[in-house]
């Protein structure tokens, strides 16, 4: 019997540490078997080829044609449970924890951008 909160805990902390790892790096290199210095830019810097799947296919889907998951922050549309702006209050709603800050750790195209790539 698996205890739903728990589960739900560690499966949230190892997406976040799943992304945490993609900041900074390319999935289209990392995809083909690169490592180390090979991966570390951003899909739209690639000069191996990465930065064009952005226009093509599930690119063009989700970039012009706006197909973006709405499920969480507007910055990086990432899950309020992976996006450290964010916090349940003690009604368990989804709250800012900082609404000072304008900038989120994750870029907007993170998400996207790795999905794409790989």
């Amino acid at each position: 019997m698996k205890i739903s909160g728990l589960n739900e805990i560690e499966e949230v902390s190892g997406w976040k540490s799943a992304l945490d790892w993609w900041v900074g790096k390319c999935g289209f290199c990392a995809g083909r078997g690169l490592r180390g210095p090979h991966i570390l830019h951003e899909l739209r810097q690639c000069k191996r080829g990465g930065s064009e799947q952005i226009w093509k296919a599930l690119g063009e889907a989700m970039y012009e044609d706006g197909i973006l998951p709405f499920n969480g922050r507007d910055m990086c549309h990432l899950p309020y449970d992976i996006c450290d702006d964010w916090m349940r209050d003690e009604d368990g709603e989804w709250v800012r924890y900082d609404t000072n800050r304008d900038q989120c750790k994750y870029s907007q195209y993170l998400l996207g951008d790795t999905v794409i790539g790989l």
